[in-house]
């Protein structure tokens, strides 16, 4: 009997042991999900149950425990011991306020019964009146088959365990007494949990929840740590913290910068002793340093003043005797000298401002002198400055240009109200304030060329101009006095010089080079403003549309008006955006060589090649915009288009299609048959009949047997091909697994080389897209085929598959560590025959097909195909396609 009861008191001390290193590694954790999984697990290690779960109550976004009602429901966070099936089920639906949970939850108690299958249920009449006797009923009652499944879940047992037997439950208190959540442990074996196990389960609920909440004050103190530390980065000057050593302990991003910049100045480490060693050595020896100048010669050979300031770290004195709960602890103002705080701040501009105040002056007389010299010039001639363009000087021929005088100080809409000048567009109608050329520079920071206004006079003449007006940096514009109207602001007001020019002369120029583009035999007009209007058109731009175009007005406009539809390769209508021409005056591109056909009002079509070529607006003057000007951030952009009448190339391009397509036809007969002798002949000879064949024989008749193999590879190629282009291909879509595709087709593909290593990496076991399985097997064949052609020194190739939920798109790539593409020819490599430089520098065959084909396939797919590629580094295709109403991953 002692020794039962000494070995008793043994195994109670080993496992109180345990439960104090458990208590240990709880208190090491700090991600939350892990710490959920070790406590259910070592509550069932520990005390030896089937199954053990963790439920916990939600939290408030501050972290505090929602209180009733919904504090009432406690969800799942950690279960073992149960089927994966189970626990996603438990996981879905929320757990407490009944059974055998309700004195856990509701109560804070403990509940332990030993057998369930024993207890006898009482009747409704009769209902139990402490929570351990409710904890008993309900599971006698769930034994015996009389508790429906929704109290079966509420209870929180899993579904799946009718045998489960004994049952042991603890809650997990926070600091207050709420309870935070609860233990639940079972057994198949009736009578398994002991008295001791409750209070072992206790203790270890206990540990759990100030585990729970250290963790929940770690992400509390990780979150303060990096607010404190965008606070520190955010400081505008450099700040360094420096210890006794010397040595810095941190420093913001502007303070890293500045030291980075000032070691490459030509005293460099000298620059940075200077600026923070010494003041640290100044302050840590009790010297005071405030606002110490230092100047510093940086690379371009400028000079830079910084101020220095330097003040004491001190790290704060606890109190020597703790604190009332209810009064927060501030520190002492003396403490331990820890370190010192340097703060650099550069004061140059500041500076600089102060010696161009000094200089004003001398200005003045230059003013005097420019004033003279712009008198002398023919052309109009102003300066501006404020939002509201109020004059600052101008010359004698300004007066002559609006027809009256403009007085220095004076707003522009001022100036032409009082004298009743009004300025017209291009079109003749009045234009807007806003659009003056002047208006945009000063407002917008614009630069204007070359805008045509008429200016009415008082005196009822006319005068046509082209303005020219350049935004100027009014804080380097020396020449300027100080304005006595303008109204005081942190930044130096805008300016702008403006120029008008008699338009006469370059109407003339205009007119030369309209009677030259109209014996031009291809249309060629002139467009400019990011919605294309037209300045002007030869003749045969009228023959090319069908209609004449208008001057100033939009490209869409034109073709709305005139019903003109335009239609890519694909026979799909082409929409604006990716028109050349917008795509020139739109992002500045030069577009060569793009296919399209017209379709006219009267129902004809026209097969052209379409050349656009953006022009650079600031040298755009040869021929003035006969547009309404618009406000913009940068002057107009501006393009010239050719449309190229390729009625006979397109028709030389159907025979060349109907030929290779007849050719194809042609050769698959005679090839079907070479292919099916030299197999029959390498298998028979391989099964021993009939007389044996030289080694050479063998090797002649395997390499004609591969030979045969390409030409059937490129004649189906090109059936496909000539099946795209006319518009013949249609594909048999049906419901099909992208994964089990592509290990079909990978494991296919492995047959045909032994340096490469193919693999497929996904987490989904399926992944149901709509498509043609056979066309699109071809397309990720061929991808892989790629890889393993372009990567000619073996490497891996991955083929990876996921499903993108934002975009509703399934992702499918292909990734090499091959020869890549050049960077030049990357815009061509889904074009028919095209293939890269490199592919033949190396000496790999192709036929420039395999990557159109993918191309056409997959857009026909409503798909999308893209590379990333490197030349040297390998390349990677990546495929999207829709995901339907039903095609999602099988996991989800």
């Amino acid at each position: 009997m002692h020794s039962r009861k000494t070995s008793a008191q043994h195994v109670t001390a080993q496992r109180l042991a345990a439960l104090s290193r458990v208590g240990a590694a709880l208190m090491s954790e700090r991600d939350e999900a892990h710490l959920f999984q070790l406590i259910v697990e070592t509550a069932r290690d520990l005390i030896g149950a089937t199954f053990a779960a963790l439920t916990l109550r939600p939290l408030k976004e501050e972290g505090e425990p929602l209180i009733p009602s919904e504090g009432r429901l406690f969800h799942l966070a950690a279960i073992v011991g149960v089927t994966p099936e189970q626990e996603a089920q438990l996981r879905r639906m929320p757990l407490g306020g009944e059974g055998l949970l309700l004195p856990i939850f509701r109560h804070g108690v403990p509940v332990r019964v030993a057998d369930a299958v024993a207890l006898v249920a009482r009747t409704e009449q009769s209902p139990p009146t402490d929570p351990r006797g409710a904890a008993s009923q309900a599971a006698a009652a769930y034994v015996h088959g009389r508790l429906p499944a929704e109290g079966l879940r509420a209870q929180g047992v899993p579904p799946g365990h009718p045998i489960v037997r004994s049952f042991l439950g603890a809650p997990m208190l926070d600091r207050s007494g709420e309870v935070r959540g609860g233990l639940l442990l079972g057994h198949s074996q009736p009578g398994q949990f002991t008295h001791e196990d409750e209070i072992m389960l206790a203790g270890l609920a206990a540990q759990a929840a100030v585990a729970l909440e250290n963790v929940r004050w770690y992400r509390t103190a990780q979150m303060r740590a990096q607010e404190l530390d965008a606070i520190f980065e955010s400081i505008a000057d450099g700040v360094t913290l420096v210890d006794p050593q010397g040595n810095v302990l941190r420093e913001n991003g502007a303070a890293h910068r500045l030291r980075e910049r000032l070691r490459e100045t030509p005293a460099g480490e000298r620059t940075v002793e200077a600026l923070l060693a010494t003041p640290a050595r100044h302050v840590l020896a009790g010297e005071a340093v405030q606002e110490s100048t230092v100047r510093v010669d940086d690379t371009g050979g400028e000079t830079r003043e910084y101020l220095v300031t330097a003040s004491p770290l001190r790290l704060p004195t606890p109190p020597a005797s703790p604190l009332p709960q209810d009064q927060r602890w501030m520190g002492q103002a003396q403490g331990t000298i820890a370190g010192a705080v340097v703060v650099w701040r550069d004061v140059t501009e500041a500076r600089r401002l102060l010696i161009e105040q000094r200089v004003h002056v001398e200005t003045e007389a230059w003013r005097a002198l420019l004033q003279l010299i712009l008198d002398e010039l023919p052309s109009s001639v102003y300066l501006v400055r404020g939002r509201d363009a109020r004059l600052v000087l101008a010359n004698r021929a300004a007066t002559a240009v609006f027809g009256a005088t403009w007085l220095p100080g004076q707003p522009m809409r001022e100036f032409l109200e009082e004298n009743r000048i009004r300025v017209l567009g291009a079109d003749d109608r009045p234009l807007p304030l806003e659009q003056f050329a002047t208006l945009r520079a000063v407002q917008h920071g614009e630069t204007v060329l070359q805008h045509q206004v008429t200016i009415h006079h008082p005196d009822g003449a006319t005068l046509p101009v082209l303005v020219n007006a350049v935004a100027l940096d009014a804080r380097n514009l020396s020449l300027l006095p100080a304005d006595t109207t303008a109204r005081a602001a942190e930044e130096a007001e805008p300016a702008a010089l403006v120029v008008h020019q008699d338009v006469t002369a370059i109407e003339a120029r205009r007119a030369l080079l309209q009677h030259i583009l109209d014996e031009l035999p291809s249309s060629v007009y002139l467009v400019r403003g990011r919605d294309a209007r037209l300045v002007l058109a030869n003749r045969a731009a009228a023959t090319v549309w069908g209609v004449p175009w208008r001057p100033g007005q939009s490209m869409r406009e034109f073709l709305e008006e005139n019903h003109i539809r335009v239609f890519g390769t694909d026979g799909h209508p082409l929409a604006l955006e990716q028109f050349a021409t917008l795509r020139a005056v739109q992002h500045g591109e030069t577009v060569r060589q793009q296919q399209v056909t017209i379709h006219h009002p009267d129902g004809t079509t026209l097969p052209v090649l379409v050349n656009a070529v953006a022009l650079d607006a600031h040298q755009f003057d040869v021929v003035p915009s006969p547009l309404v000007s618009h406000p913009a951030e940068h002057a107009e952009p501006a393009a010239i288009v050719v449309h190229q009448d390729v009625t006979a190339l397109k028709a030389a391009e159907q025979l060349k299609d109907e030929f290779i397509s007849i050719a194809a036809h042609e050769l698959r007969t005679p090839l079907a048959i070479l292919t099916g002798f030299v197999q029959t002949l390498l298998n028979q000879t391989a099964r021993g009949k009939g007389p044996a064949l030289a080694e050479w024989q063998q090797k002649s008749l395997q390499s004609i047997d591969l030979a045969t193999a390409r030409l059937v590879d490129l004649a189906e190629d090109l059936l496909d091909v000539t099946r795209v282009q006319a518009g013949r291909l249609e594909l048999q879509r049906e419901p099909t697994d992208l994964v089990a595709l592509a290990r079909r087709v990978l494991a296919r593909r492995q047959l045909t080389t032994e340096r490469h290593a193919l693999t497929l990496v996904t987490t989904l076991p399926h992944l149901v897209v709509h498509v043609d399985p056979r066309r699109m097997e071809q397309v990720l064949s061929n991808l892989i085929g790629n890889a393993i052609k372009y990567s000619p020194e073996r490497g891996a190739i991955e083929v990876t598959i996921r499903a993108e939920h934002e975009t509703h798109e399934a992702l499918l790539s292909v990734r090499d560590q091959g020869i890549g593409i050049p960077l030049h020819e990357q815009a061509q490599v889904f074009e028919r025959f095209a293939r890269a430089g490199n592919a033949q520098a190396y000496g790999i065959n192709g036929t420039g097909l395999g990557l159109y084909l993918c191309r056409e396939l997959v857009e026909q797919h409503d798909g999308r195909i893209w590379f990333e590629s490197a030349e040297g580094q390998g390349s990677t295709f990546f495929v999207a396609l829709p995901l339907g109403s039903q095609a999602v991953p099988a996991d989800l």
